[in-house]
């Protein structure tokens, strides 16, 4: 029995010693694990900045005798203006100012000062000027919400030219101590206006042309993301993704954490990914609008030119919702309330995002057709707006585009006087 058990356990040291001899001499064969719930990545659009996607939605010349034009984005006086001059000059010295160290009411400026206001669609923390002006010195981080630059030469005799960084309700204002611009540069692009179309304001909200405005009508031809372009992008793992349809036709993909739904029959996703925050926490506007466009670059990226156009960043804690407009031959795409284009929407708090939503729909601005239709100016417009409803709560007036989805993969893009109402909706003339 005992030589039985010492054979026995010889064996086990043999059978050990060549194991460990395979082990360490041989190479292991693995086999490739095949998910087949993955597809191939692909870029749906294209990169962006911030400075991308922060700029003047119009810029306003103002003539000193009463008189004013409105340039629209990216046209060729707006370019000349914005894009080669003020953006290579030099505001320095920037400090926080009373409004009533202005030295005069805002209505004797823009009458009877010459003077270039840029507007922005929606306002822009002040630090985050620093990434489309030369801006040298360290801005404070509170906040502070810039939606005009107001620059204008103080009188016909001497050289001195104000820069005025504004506030929505004019009630924060900064001045740049020290400005790299003459009143000669000033009067020569104010000089500009007496070639275009004359507009008239009231009070100074919105300002209309005297005469009609030519737009382009056209035709687009446009493509739509797919589901599986839209979950490489927004899953992380597509092995544990499941899918349900409601009873409206949504399609649904989870993975038990996140949420997709595609709305085909409106041409638009939400993206859904619940996230927690500490209560109370301080948002930083610019940290949040990184944030946003780093998100959109890795997830679908800028099918077209977009504009920062809306938020609540006035609310410093809790979430914060950001819209940016898609922009089309220099006009905004304004949805109805019964359809969704033209914008990306994410809600975010402390860079975190919870929530995206966007359209399906890429437009294919290579193979345009237009025709040539004009807005009514004047008159016209001025009693459209006396005759509309809602006309105390108006707070811009604009041209903009309209689009409707054809049955052949085209869209239609309708020019429409619209109006910004004071609670952020948009409706059409």
């Amino acid at each position: 029995m005992e030589k039985f058990k010492s054979i026995f356990l010889t064996g086990l040291v043999i059978a050990s010693l060549v194991q460990s001899y395979f082990l360490a001499y041989s190479s292991p064969k693995f086999e490739t694990v095949i998910q087949t719930d993955y597809v191939q990545s692909d870029v749906i659009g294209t990169q962006a900045e911030l400075a991308d996607v922060l700029y003047p939605d119009t810029i306003i010349l103002h003539s000193g005798d009463n008189g004013h034009t409105v340039l629209p984005l990216q046209q060729q006086f707006y370019n000349m203006i914005y894009t080669d001059f003020l953006k290579t000059k030099l505001f320095d010295r920037l400090h926080r100012i009373s409004s009533t160290d202005v030295n005069t009411n805002w209505d004797y400026l823009r009458n009877h000062s010459k003077g270039i206001e840029l507007r922005f669609k929606e306002g822009i923390p002040l630090h985050a000027l620093q990434n489309i002006l030369q801006i040298k010195e360290d801005l404070p981080l509170d906040n502070d919400i810039i939606s005009r630059i107001w620059i204008y030469s103080t009188d016909t005799y001497t050289e001195e030219v104000r820069a005025l960084f504004i506030s929505d309700t004019n009630s924060t204002v900064y001045e740049a101590g020290k400005v790299d611009i003459s009143a000669t540069n000033v009067n020569k692009f104010v000089g500009l206006g007496q070639y275009l179309t004359p507009y008239h304001s009231s009070t100074g909200n919105y300002y209309l042309p005297d005469e009609d405005i030519i737009m382009a009508r056209m035709k687009v031809p446009y493509t739509e993301f797919t589901a599986d372009q839209l979950k490489q992008n927004l899953f992380v793992d597509l092995s544990i993704t499941r899918f349900l349809t409601e009873t409206d036709g949504t399609q649904i993909y989870t993975d038990a954490k996140r949420a997709l739904k595609i709305k085909n029959d409106k041409h638009w996703i939400s993206f859904l990914d619940p996230v927690s925050t500490l209560v109370g926490s301080t948002n930083d506007v610019k940290e949040n609008l990184l944030s946003a466009v780093h998100f959109i670059n890795q997830h679908g990226g800028w099918n077209g030119t977009y504009n920062y156009s809306k938020t609540n960043s006035n609310q410093l804690t809790g979430p914060q919702t950001f819209i940016f407009r898609q922009y089309v031959n220099n006009y905004p795409l304004i949805n109805d309330k019964t359809n969704n284009f033209g914008y990306i929407k994410l809600v975010i708090q402390k860079g975190v995002i919870s929530s995206y939503e966007r359209s399906l729909i890429n437009l294919d601005e290579k193979s345009i057709e237009k025709t040539m239709a004009a807005l009514p100016g004047g008159k016209v417009l001025d009693n459209l707006i006396l005759n509309y409803a809602k006309k105390s709560e108006i707070v811009s007036v604009f041209p903009a585009y309209e689009m409707i989805v054809l049955a052949d993969a085209k869209v239609d893009l309708v020019p429409r006087w619209a109006v910004e109402l004071k609670d952020g909706t948009n409706e059409y003339l």
